[in-house]
């Protein structure tokens, strides 16, 4: 074996999935057929000789060999689990929501032939956020006169009956809301 050879055989990482069909098939062609028949030795040898920057083991040869009689073939066999999601295929989702953007997750995943899950997950990467639109309390201009005609209220009542304020002991609520980068309050009842 040539020294060459050798320290590349040592240094490399030998996996079968690294090999192209090509060279798949040249390893079967070194084999040989018939009378002629090489080693699984010689094949190596051969092939490493030849392509030095993608060298094989002999276990290698083997395996190549056993599969192309087991299955007349050498490609790979289809991967097991889940499928991947094809770029086409997140680009229709993100595209359904930007076209529809009231629709839902659930109908964009049967749209798409995709789990829902999926569907929120790319979503998510493509910085999409799923919300629920919830109607809340409107304030208006004149809440805030009521809030504090309410707790004039209720401090008098306190005051007129002190059974009222012996049942509730003092306490303080307030109230403030943010809406985008003002504040509003704080309200004192």
């Amino acid at each position: 074996m040539d020294i060459r050879i050798a320290i590349i055989y040592k240094t490399s990482n030998f996996n079968m999935a690294h090999l192209t069909v090509t060279q798949r098939m040249e390893i079967l062609i070194f084999i040989g057929c018939g009378n002629k028949i090489r080693t699984q030795q010689k094949v190596h040898n051969l092939f490493n000789a030849r392509y030095l920057d993608n060298p094989i083991t002999q276990s290698t040869v083997s395996k190549i060999e056993s599969k192309f009689r087991e299955t007349g073939d050498v490609k790979d066999l289809p991967k097991s689990g889940r499928p991947k999601i094809t770029r086409d295929k997140k680009i229709d989702i993100v595209l359904s929501m930007e076209e529809n953007p009231q629709s839902t997750s659930t109908l964009v995943a049967s749209e798409n032939e995709v789990s829902q899950t999926t569907v929120l997950r790319i979503l998510r990467k493509e910085n999409y956020h799923s919300y629920k639109f919830q109607l809340v309390q409107e304030l208006n201009e004149d809440d805030p006169d009521r809030r504090l005609q309410f707790c004039e209220t209720v401090l008098n009542l306190c005051q007129t009956n002190p059974n009222l304020h012996q049942q509730h002991p003092q306490k303080l609520n307030v109230w403030a809301g943010i809406v985008a980068n003002r504040i509003i309050g704080p309200f004192f009842f």
